[in-house]
């Protein structure tokens, strides 16, 4: 006797449709990449964006991101008897410095993600500059799978902060990071970290670095 019936597959079982493994996420470490000669900038009024703040250098407001209420813009000289030339991304105190080209790519990327503060800036013979941005990131995540990571843990009273030693091995807690694209560490806010897909879109920015979480 014909049998008309028809085997199943393995990849039509159940609802029939074949299910493929979804690709992990890849993250970075974002930072800027260092340079042996300094940078032709100076901050000519830091004493005054400074001023009230309790700071001695320009930082985020303490326990926050972000920028004080300055009473004026950050003003930059750029001359390059200072050092090399800037780049898109270089650091200032605890920010970064970025060009017109690098805010609008960030913006594009994750808008909600940063703070911004535009610069006024000065050639050495008076002349406006070109313009610059300081720029913060916002977000920071307790995302850390410390278990399953290999990296030091200290923890001082109430105060817990974590230790980067040579061959650290950092794995993020996927549901806390969730569909952010950048975003810094809870416990090492100095440690910012992106997805593959911000480190793919940002391949034209100088000065932008990238490593793995894995050293």
């Amino acid at each position: 006797m014909k049998n008309d019936s028809k085997k199943e597959s393995p990849a039509s079982s159940g609802s029939g449709e074949i299910k493929s493994k979804e690709k992990p996420i890849k993250f970075w470490r974002v930072d800027c990449s260092m340079f042996s000669r300094s940078v032709g900038f100076e901050m000519l009024n830091e004493d005054t964006l400074i001023k009230g703040t309790g700071l001695i250098i320009v930082a985020p407001p303490p326990g926050k991101r972000g920028f004080h209420d300055f009473p004026e813009a950050p003003k930059l000289l750029i001359d390059k008897r200072l050092g090399r030339p800037l780049r898109d991304m270089e650091i200032y105190t605890h920010y970064w410095l970025i060009s017109p080209a690098a805010k609008s790519l960030f913006e594009s990327l994750a808008k909600d993600a940063f703070a911004f503060c535009k610069c006024e800036t000065q050639l050495p013979n008076g002349k406006e500059g070109p313009e610059y941005w300081l720029c913060d990131v916002l977000p920071t995540l307790d995302a850390v799978d410390e278990q399953a990571s290999d990296l030091g843990i200290e923890i001082k009273g109430d105060f817990k902060f974590y230790r980067f030693t040579r061959g650290f091995d950092i794995r993020l807690r996927k549901e806390v990071v969730k569909k952010q694209k950048i975003f810094r560490l809870a416990y090492a806010e100095f440690f910012i970290i992106c997805d593959d897909s911000f480190k793919v879109a940002c391949k034209g920015i100088k000065g932008i670095h990238f490593s793995p979480l894995k050293k």
